[in-house]
């Protein structure tokens, strides 16, 4: 689906929160089964850098075959074509990003 690859539940073995590039390099290194990708709000940070972000973050792990979830952002997901989304309490209800991301995506809820 969308360029990815398909999330199975051996992807959560080595389960990992990134902030940054460095914490994806970190991870891919350090045998990561699936990267979440936080992108924090600050007042310099735009949809469009988050959106970069991700991107940036696709071209590293898609060619090891790890999945990349971002966090909180369905729409930076979707634009990304990231493998899918991480929830937390208050984002988006898990129906409506699955109806948003399709049924092919990683849908995850904290």
């Amino acid at each position: 689906h969308r360029g990815g690859c398909t999330f199975r539940a051996s992807h959560l073995q080595s389960f990992f929160l990134a902030r940054s590039q460095g914490d994806v390099e970190e991870a891919i290194q350090g045998n990561a089964t699936c990267i979440v990708l936080e992108v924090s709000p600050s007042p310099t940070t735009t949809t469009q850098s988050m959106l970069q972000s991700a991107s940036q973050a696709l071209a590293l792990t898609r060619p090891k075959g790890i999945p990349l979830l971002v966090q909180s952002r369905v729409d930076v997901a979707l634009a990304a074509a990231a493998d899918g989304v991480h929830l937390l309490p208050g984002d988006l209800p898990c129906a409506a990003a699955r109806q948003m991301l399709g049924p092919d995506a990683a849908v995850g809820v904290s």
